[in-house]
């Protein structure tokens, strides 16, 4: 929310879900074996494709001038690994108009003979369903509607909504082609960026948002907590009849073995340590003498008397409130003072 409280609303929310036909992925594998045999392999591979995504929208500015983002990396059971992220951008780039849109997001097929690799790319993975009465039993129904609200209706232009979200184009071409032996047309593509897709070739889904309801999505992943599962021990126990245990699935120990982020904050957002009087939080050797500790304690700095002891040495200087105070210094741990910041900023929180 520091981050969203600086540059407003994110503006592009985007989905990445590794490919398994990834040639990396494949050409690796033993005889007999699939990805669900390798998740190391698979594990490798995407923080490979995630890096190189993070970087293109860096440097080529595909969604334009980057200011910010948040990521969050989910591994379902049984399933891929996947990054869901915010990208905030900056002046003229935010999305404000229909025509900004069209520009970085596409809803329909592209013409296979115009370009054949994005076609496939589209037509195998930013296709949802089929569902609807193409499939009743598909996983996003729920008393016989899709939840998702596919096949959208069509439209021959992008429009906003009363709440400022992209109502994406879907013309109405009379193309229709055959996959998993049930007839699709533009109604059922995903929203992706032409040029990420066809450069990835892999799932990847670009949302326009124009709110701050996205941020609440994303975070979800971090504060929910791990999946668990109850188990029974033996007998019934008075004392304790449960056992809530980590549920933890070979992807996840693979990502976490090697070290990878599962989430990740650009800039960074400092916190400035709020306390009681006397009251800050202090680290001592339990090999040292009670009275050092105390002497320690009586003169020891926080963050927070480090920005009080600033401004009571210096009273002429710019005053800037607690969260903006971190973009213009930076927090020197080991004399425990704050310094002008040379480079860089911080959000504040």
């Amino acid at each position: 929310m520091a981050i969203t409280r600086y540059n407003h609303h994110p503006d592009i929310f985007l989905t990445m879900i590794a490919n398994p036909k990834w040639s990396k992925i494949s050409s690796a594998l033993l005889p007999h074996q699939t990805t669900v045999d390798r998740p190391d392999l698979v594990a490798r591979v995407f923080e490979l494709k995630r890096k190189a995504l993070m970087k293109e929208i860096d440097k080529n500015k595909v969604f334009g001038q980057k200011v910010a983002h948040v990521y969050t990396i989910e591994l379902q059971k049984c399933g891929l690994p996947h990054m869901h992220v915010l990208f905030f951008l900056i002046g003229q780039d935010k999305i404000r108009t229909c025509a900004q849109v069209d520009k970085l997001v596409c809803a329909e097929f592209p013409n296979p003979e115009d370009d054949p690799e994005l076609f496939e790319t589209v037509k195998s993975c930013m296709l949802h369903g089929p569902c609807g009465v193409r499939n009743p039993h598909s996983t996003c129904m729920e008393n016989g509607k899709c939840t998702k609200r596919y096949p959208r209706a069509f439209s021959e232009t992008t429009t906003m909504d009363e709440n400022g979200y992209p109502i994406y184009c879907h013309r109405n071409d009379g193309k229709v082609y055959i996959v998993r032996g049930q007839e699709v047309d533009n109604r059922d593509v995903m929203p992706y960026n032409p040029h990420l897709s066809k450069m990835f070739n892999c799932h990847i889904n670009v949302e326009v948002c124009a709110g701050r309801r996205c941020v609440k999505y994303i975070h979800k992943y971090i504060y929910k907590g791990h999946d668990q599962a109850t188990m029974v021990l033996g007998l019934v126990n008075e004392i304790k009849q449960y056992l809530d245990g980590r549920y933890i699935e070979p992807p996840e120990a693979v990502w976490q073995i090697f070290r990878h982020h599962m989430h990740e904050e650009v800039p960074t957002v400092t916190r400035l340590a709020l306390h009681l009087s006397g009251m800050h939080r202090v680290n001592y050797n339990p090999r040292e003498s009670l009275e050092d500790i105390i002497a320690r304690a009586a003169i020891e700095k926080s963050t927070l008397t480090g920005l009080f002891s600033w401004y009571a040495s210096n009273p002429d200087s710019t005053t800037f409130t607690y969260q903006e105070f971190p973009q213009y210094f930076v927090w020197d741990k080991k004399n425990n003072v704050w310094t002008p910041r040379k480079s860089g900023y911080e959000s504040g929180e």
